[in-house]
């Protein structure tokens, strides 16, 4: 059979054709499937995205650094000033610094004064002249210890002075008690000084001191004590810082402090030959009740060693005071002990600068 040749099918079919033909080259797309394989759709092209940005993390703004709590700050009270209401302490306290703890080395020298150094003491707090003015000589007194009935008896004039020790010395020995002390010549001499120049008694002075120091014989003072004289009256005391002088007791076994009154007896008796009687009068007497000033004071810096401040001390107070001794007495034992203890740690410091002034 022969083909039949159909115009208007071919006409449809080229139509169809060159329609796909188009939309390929419009669309990229073609339908047509007569005698051809059917064309798999493209995936759209995915354009280039600009890369994303990614999140920063918000920079950390530097913070100022966190100030630490600080400890409230301690607050230091200063210990109140010590005061006190007494009478030796209005008299006295002016006189000492604030500071009135000593170095050991001034403590060290006040346990060896010499006599200069003693007389740049008495010139500082009494306003005294040294003896050298006078041109003063030395005596020596004597008066046995085993022998209660014995008399006092000079034994020689000493026309030197010794560079060391004390004015006045006071020494026991085995047998006997000797004192080393001024003339009664040059002690008037000295007196006279003191009481009939103006320049001297400007301040109405009443009292003359010099320092006296008990010992064993060929031993250094071991006990300070002060002699002291009444201008006004014409009496004279031993001064001790323990009230009555028993530093010899414990050596002896019994007390010698009515040895030593004798021998100071028999020498005042003396001054009555070169003019100018003085009496010596007893501790028992004006002092009965051994009121002692040097306690046992474990605070003070000079411990072991009290005697030679507070023998100053109390010369001061009377210096500054006219107060008769046993009045000194009685208003130091009013001080209380931590007033006592102040006013011995800050005449330590007085009394180094008094005699290394220079």
């Amino acid at each position: 059979m022969a083909a039949v040749h159909d115009e208007t099918f071919c006409n449809f079919e080229t139509t169809r054709r060159h329609q796909c033909r188009r939309l390929a080259k419009i669309d990229g797309l073609c339908t047509f499937h007569h005698n051809r394989t059917k064309a798999k759709p493209q995936p759209e092209a995915v354009k280039p995205q600009p890369e994303a940005v990614k999140p920063q993390p918000e920079a950390v703004k530097p913070q100022p650094e966190a100030v630490k709590p600080q400890p409230e700050a301690v607050k230091i009270t200063p210990p109140a000033k010590l005061t006190s209401s007494s009478l030796a302490w209005t008299v006295l306290e002016p006189f000492i610094s604030e500071e009135d703890r000593s170095q050991k080395s001034e403590i060290d020298k006040l346990r060896r004064l010499n006599r200069q150094e003693q007389n740049d003491i008495l010139s500082i707090l009494f306003d005294q002249p040294a003896f050298e003015v006078v041109e003063p000589v030395f005596e020596l007194y004597a008066l046995d210890l085993a022998n209660e009935n014995a008399v006092p008896r000079k034994i020689t004039d000493i026309y030197t002075m010794p560079d060391q020790g004390n004015h006045i010395t006071i020494q026991a020995s085995d047998s006997q008690l000797l004192l080393h002390i001024y003339s009664p010549v040059s002690l008037v001499q000295y007196l006279r000084l003191l009481s009939n120049s103006p320049e001297q008694n400007r301040r109405g002075r009443r009292y003359a001191f010099i320092p006296a120091g008990l010992s064993m014989e060929g031993k250094g003072a071991d006990h300070q004590v002060m002699l002291c004289i009444d201008l006004e009256s014409d009496m004279s005391y031993l001064l001790d810082p323990n009230g009555e002088t028993g530093y010899f007791d414990r050596m002896f076994g019994f007390s010698v402090e009515p040895v030593i009154e004798k021998l100071l007896g028999y020498y005042f008796s003396r001054m009555a030959e070169v003019g100018r009687p003085i009496f010596f009068e007893s501790r028992r007497f004006w002092n009965d009740q051994r009121l002692s000033v040097n306690r046992n004071l474990a605070g003070t810096s000079f411990a072991g060693g009290n005697c030679v401040v507070i023998s100053f001390i109390v010369s001061h107070y009377l210096s500054l005071t006219a107060a008769n001794p046993i009045e000194a007495y009685v208003e130091l034992n009013k001080e209380p002990e931590a007033g006592l203890i102040h006013l011995i740690n800050g005449y330590i410091k007085l009394l180094h600068l008094a005699c290394c002034k220079n």
